[in-house]
């Protein structure tokens, strides 16, 4: 942690270092945290998701084929939580000479600490290395430079999606390390460029239990907007790069069904849109994808 904080603007750095210290009195003040949790006596959780079309912030990954996500959880110590998480599609094959691919791979694993039931802060490393050999990238894992398959995104949730009368979502991401690097006008003197994601969704709860019969009863729809602040450094491939884009537009239908002995089974239909004026040719601007999960 602290060679992260010191790779990070001043302004930044201090602004985190302040919001860790009031996590961590949060933290010394909390004796009802344990309570606030649905299941106190599993420690860990672990998915594995089934996606038609591997979507990320309005990029997409990967071509059209289908990928497999595996995701594992356990708390260490009170709300803080680690975690992994992986994607792969089911059939790689090497980049077309249009610059598209038919596959996708890449590892994260991070942290999570729960300030408030509505609030945590998130860690997280990506690691994305190529399907085929790039002799100018440098695939070790915890290398930070411009040649490097790696970032770290540092960012806040806000989820009043249980338990408050208006069920907003909200998340703030930034990367604060790794290869997220503006050039100058020539491409040279690279600079680190903190580029950063805002998104914001409401969760309309049941919106057909009213009117629908018993299979579309529990449905949530939940609409979403966001956008990339600065990208300048090029990281959203399929964005603008000299404004605010708005590359995640998107509505998702989603209902959760109970397997029995703790295991879940969510299934998701989402429509994705990039509002980028630029750089959605390559893969396209307009998206559909179903998710089955399993979880425990």
């Amino acid at each position: 942690m602290s060679f992260i904080l010191k790779r990070m603007h001043p302004m930044l750095r201090k602004s985190l270092s302040l919001l860790l210290l009031a996590g961590l009195r949060l933290f010394a003040q909390n004796t009802e945290g344990a309570e606030r949790r649905e299941n106190t006596d599993r420690k860990w959780e672990a998915a594995i998701d089934f996606q038609s079309r591997y979507i990320w912030r309005g990029q997409a990954y990967g071509g059209s084929t289908t990928a497999v996500q595996p995701s594992f959880a356990y708390n260490l110590i009170g709300e803080l939580t680690v975690g992994i998480w992986a994607t792969q599609n089911f059939r790689c094959k090497d980049y077309h000479t249009d610059g598209t691919s038919d596959g996708y791979r890449e590892f994260d694993f991070g942290l999570d600490y729960q300030f408030a039931d509505f609030l945590s802060f998130g860690l997280w490393q990506y690691y994305w290395p190529a399907l085929q050999q790039d002799l100018e990238a440098d695939t070790r894992f915890f290398n930070y430079s411009t040649n490097s398959v790696t970032t770290v995104d540092a960012g806040l949730t806000f989820d009043f999606s249980e338990d408050y009368r208006l069920a907003f979502q909200a998340a703030l991401n930034t990367f604060i390390a790794g290869n997220d690097f503006r050039y100058d006008s020539a491409g040279d003197n690279p600079v680190q460029n903190f580029t950063t994601y805002a998104e914001i969704g409401y969760v309309f709860k049941d919106v057909f239990d009213r009117i629908s019969t018993k299979t579309f009863r529990s449905i949530n729809i939940t609409p979403v907007v966001g956008a990339v602040l600065n990208n300048q450094a090029a990281y959203y491939a399929a964005g603008d790069y000299n404004k605010i884009s708005f590359i995640n537009l998107a509505v998702a239908a989603s209902r959760e069904f109970d397997l029995g002995f703790g295991v879940s089974m969510p299934v998701t239909i989402n429509y994705t849109h990039n509002g980028a004026a630029a750089n959605t040719s390559l893969e396209g601007r307009d998206f559909l994808t179903a998710t089955v999960s399993i979880k425990y």
